[in-house]
């Protein structure tokens, strides 16, 4: 009978182990999933940024058209503006 102790002891430290494992290597498996995901996020946003960029530059040189007979200044054309 402590054979069979043994051998049981052995099979649970075995099994505790291969659980340990097992958890330590979905966690792993998670957060490679996660830096992945934050990667694509960043991607996304410089995407989003690059798209944006055009516009708020055009935006800003609406305005600054809009605003220049306000300062007394006159546009003339072929001006470049």
């Amino acid at each position: 009978i402590p054979e069979n102790r043994n051998v049981n002891a052995q099979e649970n430290l075995q099994q505790q182990a291969d659980m340990e494992r097992q958890n330590r290597e979905a966690q792993e498996k998670a957060q490679e999933e996660r830096r992945r995901q934050i990667d694509n996020e960043r991607r996304q946003a410089r995407l989003r940024l690059e798209r944006m960029k055009p516009r708020v530059l055009t935006s800003n040189v609406d305005q600054l058209r809009e605003a220049l007979p306000h300062i007394g200044i006159e546009r003339k054309e072929g001006d470049g503006f």
